[in-house]
């Protein structure tokens, strides 16, 4: 596979460039206050790369609908069978992952000519906050110099919110990014191309009877395809410690107490059965000073 496609010259103008996926996670997500969030990231992502980016809204009811006109005020509609769909993956812990499911339909169906058309694709969780008019270009300067195909930006978040923050996503003020062996799942970022070659090749990295993620996997798999790169010292994963965005509070108790619930279970699981899972392996890291 040709990595070298990883990261394309931001500069091209013909058309839009950036394929942003947005997803909710939960019931409670439907609401104003994550609505305005989903608005504003949609406003900073097209002000910080200064190109018209197209957006996918991933509902639970099974479907993606593109919304062009996220950014001008398009607000989603929430119907009683998404609600409903929405209380049962919530069950089960892992709705992002069904959400990445989704778009791994999509992308089959498109990918010829979404590869043609983006520079690159932004998927971001319900309870991110861009929260800054330059960090998405920041973002992609700091891929570039990473020479990894799959980056997300450490993460920064509330209080109460502390302990169900993975300690290699919090940033990490000494380092300009670190290459690691697995990334957070809640602002991934890649070119079209590596995340083709991912969907298609990765076949345990998002498993189609589950809706299990399996970060360690897609590190480990991306970068095997770097080939030459090693000796640059790059990785299939990059932590962007020096671009970190913020993650609200958006769960209610009882959602806070069945997400919780469902991630110690995976981390059992990958405990005991010493999986490569999101949730059962410590990731390494290599930091970059600033």
């Amino acid at each position: 596979a040709d990595m070298r496609r990883r990261w394309p010259d931001r500069n091209q103008s013909d058309g839009p460039k950036v394929l942003v996926f947005m997803a909710y996670p939960s019931t409670n997500a439907l609401s104003n206050y994550s609505v305005g969030i989903l608005h504003r990231n949609a406003e900073l992502v097209e002000q910080s790369l200064g190109v018209q980016a197209d957006f996918f809204l991933g509902v639970d009811d099974g479907s993606l609908d593109l919304m062009p006109g996220l950014a001008k005020g398009l607000a989603p509609k929430a119907s009683q069978k998404t609600m409903a769909a929405a209380e049962k993956l919530l069950e089960l812990g892992r709705p992002w992952g069904r959400m990445l499911h989704l778009l791994k339909q999509s992308w089959g169906k498109h990918h010829r000519a979404w590869e043609k058309k983006y520079s690159y694709v932004l998927a971001l969780d319900a309870d991110i906050d861009l929260n800054d008019t330059g960090v998405l270009s920041r973002m992609v300067d700091a891929a570039r110099r990473t020479k990894s195909p799959l980056v997300a930006p450490a993460i920064k978040t509330q209080p109460e919110l502390l302990d169900e923050l993975r300690t290699f996503e919090v940033p990490d003020k000494n380092c300009e990014f670190r290459y690691t062996s697995r990334v957070g799942m809640g602002a991934l970022m890649m070119s079209p191309h590596s995340w083709w070659l991912l969907l298609q090749g990765c076949v345990s990295c998002l498993r189609p009877d589950t809706t299990e993620l399996r970060m360690t996997d897609w590190c480990h798999f991306l970068g095997r395809l770097l080939k030459g790169a090693e000796a640059e010292g790059a990785g299939g994963c990059a932590v962007l410690d020096a671009t970190p965005v913020q993650r609200r509070d958006l769960l209610t108790p009882v959602e806070r107490a069945a997400v919780s619930s469902a991630q110690q279970r995976a981390q059992l699981s990958g405990a005991q059965s010493g999986a490569a899972g999101d949730g059962g392996e410590t990731p390494w890291s290599n930091c970059t000073p600033r």
